[in-house]
């Protein structure tokens, strides 16, 4: 009795276990030619869940142990466990399930969004934009056959016109380790612009302006100052 009773007990820890599931978040490019693959997890469980670095917990090819956590706190935990990789294809595998990024994969996109800074001759922020800024002025993003056009509506950056015709988003999505450029229309005569113009390319550990924008480890913020 006490060994169906220890057996059960097993059986039902690792059937609760199996409701952890490994999640491939992301797959990016990084500047040195390596991808970094981002994994989470999601525990549907209702409870935490420790599941020991093993057969049941671990990585392909060696090592096994990626720094991937043993102890699963519930819900889904995004993009927590990133793993550099320079060559092949891995796997995470948690109990029976599994989860596999490869270097040759398609890269996920970064989010670009622009802040447009102008300032005065003392180098003061201008407040009022209306009174400085032509209606036609615009902000132009390339990437690819993707060109967006942003103007000031009711003072708020927003795009205008896209060659695909979608102006609901509000940034520039962009594939990690491609390149994207920045011009302006119709600048104002009394402005020279200083910054943000050109040609960049978009990595998940070096991009211009500022990472992990709104906490969102794929968002950036690429500042333009006039």
């Amino acid at each position: 009795m006490k060994t169906l009773l220890i057996t059960l007990v097993l059986l039902t820890s690792f059937v609760v276990a199996q409701s952890v599931s490994p999640v491939l978040d992301g797959i990016y490019a990084k500047k040195n030619g390596n991808v970094l693959l981002l994994y989470g997890y999601n525990n549907t469980s209702g409870s935490v869940q420790t599941i020991p670095i093993g057969s049941t917990n671990q990585f392909s090819p060696a090592p096994a142990d990626r720094s991937q956590p043993t102890v699963f706190a519930t819900g889904r935990s995004y993009a927590t466990i990133p793993v550099e990789i320079s060559s092949g294809t891995h796997v995470w595998k948690l109990t029976t399930k599994t989860s596999t990024g490869s270097f040759t994969a398609t890269k996920s996109s970064h989010r670009i969004y622009f802040d447009i800074q102008w300032k005065d001759a003392q180098g003061n922020l201008v407040s009022n934009l209306s009174s400085v800024v032509p209606s036609n002025y615009r902000l132009v993003l390339s990437t690819g056959s993707l060109t967006v056009k942003f103007g000031y509506v009711a003072g708020v950056l927003t795009p205008v016109e896209a060659s695909n015709n979608d102006l609901t988003k509000f940034y520039l999505s962009v594939v990690s380790g491609g390149s994207y450029t920045v011009s302006q229309e119709n600048l104002p005569v009394s402005f020279v612009q200083k910054s943000g113009e050109g040609s960049f390319t978009s990595f998940i550990d070096e991009s211009y302006g500022t990472a992990n924008y709104n906490g969102s480890f794929n968002y950036f913020l690429h500042p333009v100052v006039n």
